[in-house]
């Protein structure tokens, strides 16, 4: 049985949240078909995934606790590091709680931790790649997220930084036919100049980026030749429309402000609540309740599981095995 001494409390730093959206922005061509209202939700929570699966890692080699890395990589989408302790692959499963009442009261009783459930995906405890020997980390990340245009102005007036992206529609990201899209323009009608970043793919399907300052209502075209055109980045709030054309396609497509959406996520905890090994997940996972506490994080509608975050074993415990695995 866990207690509040069992968990292990991160500090969640700037860098955390660049390589959560390094790692967010590579899985856009997989995600495209996503539509407008869940790509950027589901982008933040790649982002807070990863986080939370680097800090566990630099917690391991702060700790030196025997561990080496590889690949957990899915059939599709980029590859992700996975922690490897004593042979047993560990995955950490992420949560995020966004709210600020709820990060109040959880900072405030941290046995509210301990008296919840944490969500679990069918899909993620029926992977192929993985046996019930490996293991996984239960961890949950507190932030705060700016979910419309008005909290985005308002992270922005503050100095808060700003990730600001706008996936591409498929006619642009994921190409039928292998052609060009040269040439391509873009124009701003921003009262501000605007530092535009193009992502997508080259002849030779490497990634591609090209940066474009742009000036206000002044049409600049891209050097670059993209074969795929996958998101456009900013790092500034447009105060007016953006237009992208392609020669190719003869199409051009016209972006409001209110169409970007900032994936930074201002991190401020993350808590490692325990650990358990696949077989004994399986066993004990029980239907989600359809009764949660007010501050839990929600669970997706594709995820129809739950295990108890008490049942979990302490990390301590875990720590200690992994360096009697290495004497082995």
């Amino acid at each position: 049985m866990l207690s509040v001494d069992d968990l292990v409390i991160l500090p969640y730093t700037t860098d955390l949240t660049q390589a959560g959206i390094a790692y967010a922005c590579q899985t856009l061509p997989v995600e495209a078909q996503l539509n407008r209202a869940e790509i950027f939700p589901h982008l933040r929570q790649l982002v807070i995934e990863q986080a939370a699966e680097l800090a566990f890692r630099r917690h391991l080699s702060m700790r030196n606790v025997p561990h080496n890395l590889t690949d957990s990589s899915a059939f599709s989408g980029p590859a992700r590091a996975c922690a490897v302790l004593g042979g047993r692959c560990c995955d950490v499963f992420s949560y995020a709680i966004f709210h600020k009442w709820k990060i109040h009261q959880l900072h405030q009783d941290l046995k509210q931790l301990l008296s919840t459930s944490a969500p679990l995906s069918t899909a993620d405890l029926s992977t192929k790649q993985r046996s019930d020997s490996d293991l996984v980390i239960i961890s949950f990340v507190t932030g705060l997220v700016t979910a419309n245009l008005w909290e985005t102005k308002k992270a922005k007036s503050t100095g808060q930084p700003l990730h600001l992206v706008y996936p591409l529609p498929a006619i642009w990201s994921r190409r039928s036919s292998w052609t060009d899209l040269s040439p391509i323009a873009c124009k701003s009608e921003s009262n501000q100049p605007l530092t535009v970043t193009m992502v997508g793919q080259a002849e030779d399907r490497a990634i591609q980026t090209e940066v474009i300052n742009l000036a206000s209502r002044r049409k600049i075209q891209a050097q670059s030749h993209f074969y795929v055109l996958t998101y456009l980045q900013l790092a500034e709030m447009p105060s007016g429309r953006l237009g992208v054309h392609s020669g190719k396609l003869g199409k051009t497509l016209i972006i409001q402000s209110h169409e970007w959406g900032n994936i930074w996520v201002y991190g401020m905890k993350i808590y490692l609540a325990g650990w358990i090994t696949r077989g004994e997940l399986i066993k004990i996972a029980r239907p989600d309740p359809s009764e949660r506490s007010e501050w839990q994080p929600v669970s997706p509608s594709d995820k129809q599981l739950a295990i108890p975050v008490s049942e979990l074993r302490p990390l301590e415990e875990l720590f200690t095995k992994a360096i009697e695995w290495k004497k082995r």
